[in-house]
């Protein structure tokens, strides 16, 4: 009889205690890194990502000290309506990139971690880097068409991440019936993020764009 495969078999031997124990006491950074971020790389799209979001924030700060955020965010490409309709159209990719202040730009980048390592490791460098495009993309033509204040800016990695768990619940609910204990690890992790994005946005109103999780999402789904 053929035995098919854990897929998350690497990810559940991570947390085997006898293999644990040596782990802490070897590598203790690195393990943590692995129980917080599965499948964490180094060298990955995601971290690379996360840097170029780093970056450009340390720019936004260095400008900052002689104009409005507003006016920089604006200026950096912010997701903005108006200028939209003007055919700027590196509004609907440049806000990903931005972010309107520290916490903002810390959340997205744990939360990028958390979600996008794994993704990343099922589907590939390729396959991964057109999830969080047509994430952003679609997120961000759901924020400029449907958002109820048509003149107020938007930024935020967050129509990408939104993608990323659309792709983590398919992969997750496909894959349930392969999973070993692993399967409760994988549930209250990636559950306990996307209960905590999703009540942000109820809970922040104006300030975190309803319609742009909603089209990154939709998006991390079909593209799955």
């Amino acid at each position: 009889k053929r035995q098919v495969k854990d897929p998350s078999q690497d990810y559940s031997n991570e947390f085997r205690n006898e293999i644990l124990d040596e782990k802490f006491r070897n590598e203790p950074v690195k393990t943590w890194l692995k129980m917080l971020f599965p499948h964490f790389d180094l060298f990955s799209l995601t971290t690379a990502y996360a840097l170029i979001l780093i970056v450009i924030f340390v720019i936004e700060l260095l400008i900052w000290m002689s104009s409005r955020w507003v006016c920089i965010t604006y200026h950096m490409g912010a997701n903005y309506t108006p200028a939209i309709h003007r055919w700027q159209i590196h509004r609907l990719v440049f806000p990903t990139f931005l972010h309107n202040d520290l916490p903002h730009l810390l959340w997205n980048v744990f939360v990028l971690f958390a979600v996008g390592m794994n993704a990343e490791h099922y589907l590939g460098t390729v396959g991964y880097g057109v999830l969080i495009a047509a994430s952003g993309l679609l997120g961000n033509i759901f924020t400029a068409g449907l958002r109820a204040n048509l003149c107020q800016q938007s930024v935020g990695a967050s129509t990408v991440i939104m993608g990323i768990i659309g792709f983590e619940l398919l992969w997750f609910l496909y894959n349930w019936h392969k999973m070993g204990l692993s399967k409760w690890l994988y549930f209250i992790y990636f559950g306990t993020i996307f209960l905590t994005t999703v009540m942000g946005t109820w809970a922040h109103g104006h300030l975190v764009e309803f319609w742009g999780h909603l089209g990154g999402f939709i998006a991390g789904i079909c593209i799955t």
